[in-house]
């Protein structure tokens, strides 16, 4: 194998060039980025790539699951949470990339994350509104407001239209 020296972040970091090199969206770097900056707190240590144990990622992903709380940037203040099932599939997924990429460079024998199972993930349950829960809110965005001119609002003349019955 090649290089045996080779850190944890230098991996990283080298995954994340190549990535943009190969035209991969900005966005998609940074979720690689937020992924590896995880792993990366997981270990207090930089260690060298090559040992990364199987062992040591599934408690790494034990950890996310069981231990790990996040804590959402943003002018919302919105509380510290516990990562979705959903998150962390992501994570495993943007991880076995990491090590996709080290194989094909040489640097590792083999992609372990692929003998580690990702969490199951089921459907979001998605709560809709009521017609008459709709109607409410459109007839809460007909309050004026003092001291504004109220426009109209082509989006909420549509969604009239295609809920309120005809006469």
């Amino acid at each position: 194998m090649g290089n045996n020296t080779l850190k944890l972040s230098q991996a990283c970091e080298g995954m994340l060039r190549y990535k943009a090199a190969t035209g991969k969206s900005p966005h998609t770097i940074v979720d690689y980025r937020s992924s590896f900056k995880k792993l990366q707190l997981y270990f207090t240590s930089d260690p060298l790539f090559a040992s990364i144990s199987r062992a040591q990622l599934i408690a790494f992903f034990a950890w996310l699951q069981d231990e790990y709380v996040s804590e959402p940037d943003g002018a919302a203040p919105r509380g510290k949470a516990k990562l979705s099932a959903k998150t962390v599939f992501n994570i495993h997924t943007n991880l076995s990339s990491l090590w996709s990429w080290a194989v094909n460079e040489e640097l590792v024998p083999k992609n372990i994350i692929r003998t580690i199972d990702p969490p199951p993930v089921s459907d979001p349950v998605i709560e809709t509104f009521t017609k008459d829960e709709i109607a409410a809110l459109l007839k809460a965005c007909d309050v004026p407001i003092p001291g504004k001119t109220v426009r109209p609002r082509p989006t909420l003349a549509r969604l009239r239209f295609e809920i309120e019955p005809s006469s």
